[in-house]
């Protein structure tokens, strides 16, 4: 049996965000061109653990794909996640249990010519 490939077409960007706190922050709004999450990065450059919160949200109701995930010291995490593809004014959200700890980086494949950045929505 061979594995299904998905082809996702369009520009690839890569989103980066390091949370001076341990608020939750928003890291994407999907603008019109809806984009697809397509990889995540979750990083500590600390000594110590710290915990990883990512969610998806429809403007109702926010959804997991990383739950409270303890990063060890000086290590990433790289979760294999599924496309999620992002309607107008979905949101990516994140959450550093220890602020300035975690670096999270979002791979986003797009058709549109939209350069998304931390809390940005697309024209």
């Amino acid at each position: 049996m061979t594995a299904a490939a998905i082809n996702i077409g369009g520009q690839r960007r890569a989103i980066g965000l390091k949370p001076a706190n341990t608020n939750e922050a928003t890291m994407l709004t999907a603008g019109k061109d809806m984009p697809v999450l397509i990889g995540l990065i979750v990083a500590n450059n600390t000594g110590s653990a710290a915990n990883a919160t990512v969610r998806w949200g429809n403007g109702t109701t926010d959804y997991d794909i990383v739950a409270a995930k303890s990063i060890a010291a000086n290590d990433s995490y790289l979760p294999d996640l599924p496309p999620i593809p992002l309607r107008e004014g979905y949101t990516i959200k994140v959450t550093s249990g220890t602020g300035n700890a975690l670096t999270f980086t979002l791979v986003i494949a797009s058709t549109g010519s939209t350069l998304y950045g931390p809390g940005s929505v697309s024209a």
